[in-house]
C-alpha cells in the first residue's frame, strides 16, 4: 500500500524549521552536557531535602552554580532564617556535594580516572558554548 507523501506541507514544515549550523556530533555533545548537569543537580537536590526543608533548596539553587544574577548571601541568609555565614557554609558545602557528585557521574564515563580532569574540562566547555 503506497503512502502518499505531502512535498508540499513537507517543505512548508522544514522551512520553518529553526536553523542550527552546528554539527549533530556537537549538538549532541552539549544534549548530553545539559543532561549529565541536570542528573547531578536533581541528586544534590535530593540529598539536600533529605536533611534540610525542601523550601530552602529554592532559595539556594541559584547559588549552586556561581553567577552574577543572584540574591546576596545576606538576603540568602534571612530566607533562611540563619546568619550570612551560615548560609555561605551551606552554599559552600552544596557546591562541593555536587562537585563530587559530577566527578563520580564523569568517572563513569571514562576507562581511566587519570582522564577525569579532561573530561571535567570538556564538560564545562560543552556547557558553556551558547
Amino acid at each position: 500500500m503506497p503512502i502518499p507523501i505531502e512535498w508540499n506541507e513537507a517543505e512548508q514544515r522544514y522551512s520553518v524549521e529553526p536553523a542550527d549550523a552546528l554539527d549533530p556530533e556537537t549538538l549532541y555533545s552539549r544534549a548530553w552536557a545539559r543532561g549529565l548537569f541536570e542528573n547531578v543537580r536533581t541528586q544534590v537536590r535530593t540529598a539536600f531535602i533529605a536533611s534540610h526543608p525542601a523550601r530552602n533548596y529554592a532559595a539556594i539553587e541559584p547559588h549552586l552554580i556561581p553567577d552574577e544574577d543572584r540574591a546576596p548571601y545576606r538576603e540568602l541568609a534571612g530566607q533562611l532564617g540563619s546568619t550570612e555565614g551560615s548560609a555561605r557554609l551551606l552554599i559552600y558545602r552544596l557546591r562541593r556535594k555536587f562537585r563530587e557528585l559530577l566527578e563520580a557521574e564523569i568517572a563513569r564515563t571514562v576507562t581511566d580516572p587519570a582522564e577525569i580532569p579532561r573530561e571535567l574540562a570538556w564538560f564545562r566547555t560543552a556547557l558553556a558554548e551558547r
